[in-house]
């Protein structure tokens, strides 16, 4: 999967949460700047793991992920290519 795919995924699943249009055209924006909270991260969190069909290790979830939408999909890369 490519970037610009699980951009678009991760922005219809921030969409969905927040029940609002998310555009992540800016990959950099921090994503409790978006609307994200401490509960809808958990709702996200779930999501990812649903859509992509991973586990997302708790190890790997360092504040500094939440601040982009690039890190978020680097992680979703990361986790995919390690349970390839």
């Amino acid at each position: 999967m490519n970037n610009n795919e699980a951009t678009e995924i991760v922005q219809g699943i921030i969409g969905n949460i927040l029940q609002a249009e998310v555009n992540l055209a800016e990959t950099d924006v921090n994503l409790f700047d978006l609307g994200l909270d401490s509960m809808s991260i958990v709702d996200f969190l779930m999501a990812i793991e649903e859509e992509f069909d991973l586990e997302i290790e708790e190890s790997e979830l360092k504040e500094d992920v939440f601040t982009s939408a690039h890190k978020i999909v680097e992680l979703i890369n990361t986790s995919l290519s390690e349970g390839v």
